[in-house]
This record gives structure tokens, sequence and C-alpha cells, in this order.
């Protein structure tokens, strides 16, 4: 799904050879990342309605992807990611 786009961070991020476990973690953040967000995302669904929801994702999601595109290193992409 992803394949693409994580071949592209192995190698900025120098996530090669004796580093990969940092790059299964990468992948992990982003799927723990996923699992949380729809979670929370379902509670403020319930709470405010569906359009309030889905305008707070769309705002997290594109935030996300900026902050993401300047990340300087793996450790703040995993935490970008997660958030």
């Amino acid at each position: 799904m992803y394949s693409f786009p994580f071949r592209s961070l192995r190698t900025d991020y120098g996530l090669t050879c004796g580093k990969w476990i940092n790059a299964d973690v990468l992948g992990a953040s982003y799927m723990l990342g996923m699992l949380v967000g729809s979670f929370v995302i379902g509670l403020i669904s319930d709470k405010f309605g569906r359009m309030t929801a889905l305008m707070l994702s769309v705002v997290l999601v594109s935030a996300s992807g900026v902050i993401g595109a300047f990340m300087p290193n793996a450790i703040g992409m995993e935490c970008n990611q997660l958030a």
C-alpha cells in the first residue's frame, strides 16, 4: 500500500542495512497512528457529528503532511506519524 514512498523514506533517512529495525518501527508507527486516529475521530464523530470529525481529519492530515515534508530525521517522522 505505501511501499513506494516507504522505499524513499528508507533512502532519505539512511535506514538501510544495519538500521533496518528503525524502518520497521517507522512503518509500525504509521499504522499505530491510523489505529488511534480512527478511534479518536470516531468518538469525536459520535459526540459532535460527522462533518466536524471530517473537517478535523482533513486539517490534521494536511498539517501532518506539511510537517512531515520538512522532518530532518526518522525519529521526528515517527512522532509526526503518531500524532
